[in-house]
């Protein structure tokens, strides 16, 4: 698991970036996870999300393992009635190709 804010493979400071990339074994092969973490689910996550998978495509810092599965994953922890968050699974691309992504709740509503 990596740490985007910490990981030198995106260009500046300023660049979207999602909060975590994983790679993990699923179904007997290695996948990429780009996943976006927020309080409550945003039209910037779809970006940060989709700029991860550029990072992953044409970084040399991943180039041993650009040419596995990728996945992305939305997780929010209030509901937002607004987003339409159905919309984010469709959106991305990757090699030129649509790629799974799935949209979860997560954390604790308790204090």
């Amino acid at each position: 698991m990596i740490d985007c804010d910490k990981c030198r493979a995106f260009d500046t400071e300023t660049d979207r970036r999602p909060d975590l990339l994983v790679l993990r074994t699923r179904r007997g092969a290695h996948e990429w996870l780009v996943t976006e973490i927020k309080n409550v689910m945003d039209s910037t996550a779809g970006p940060q999300v989709q700029a991860g998978i550029n990072v992953v495509a044409r970084s040399p810092m991943f180039a041993e393992a650009s040419d596995v599965d990728m996945a992305g994953l939305f997780a929010f922890r209030k509901a937002n009635r607004t987003a339409d968050t159905n919309r984010l699974r469709g959106a991305l691309t990757f090699a030129g190709r649509p790629i799974a992504a799935s949209v979860a709740r997560c954390g604790s509503h308790e204090v």
